[in-house]
């Protein structure tokens, strides 16, 4: 309810928390949006774009019983510091990621794909630095 309605809560890391603190204090000064953002994952697809997916055993169980256990082998997938890992292609785009953005596993897709937050710091930081797009244009 009210103005957190719809946001998410997560603990801050020790590391982090001087970090969120100034961002918080430099975005109290506006009572409200500074602007009008709109976000459509499909015109972009930065997130999918030069990351590390990380498939833990629920992704590969979701996997198998959506019929694409091969996913989780080689060539889609490698150890990596003992991690097991989603392949990019040389481009550095996930495999899964069609010319138009959609995704190929989309209702099998792993806990990490599926809980990336839209219009997040994160998202914002994808579509910067893969992309060249700024805040939202």
């Amino acid at each position: 309810d009210g103005p957190f309605r719809h946001l998410a809560m997560a603990r801050v890391p020790g590391d982090c928390l001087a970090i969120v603190e100034r961002r918080a204090h430099r975005d109290s000064v506006h009572p409200g949006p500074t602007r009008e953002v709109s976000f459509d994952c499909l015109a972009c697809g930065a997130c999918c774009v030069d990351n590390e997916v990380q498939l833990f055993d629920d992704d590969v169980a979701r996997l198998r019983a959506g019929g694409r256990g091969e996913l989780a082998k080689r060539p889609y997938a490698r150890r990596r510091d003992g991690k097991l890992v989603l392949v990019l292609t040389r481009t550095k785009r996930c495999k899964q990621l069609g010319e138009d953005n959609r995704c190929g596993i989309y209702s099998v897709r792993p806990a990490a794909c599926r809980d990336f937050p839209v219009a997040s710091e994160c998202c914002l930081f994808s579509r910067e630095d893969a992309l060249g797009l700024v805040d939202g244009e």
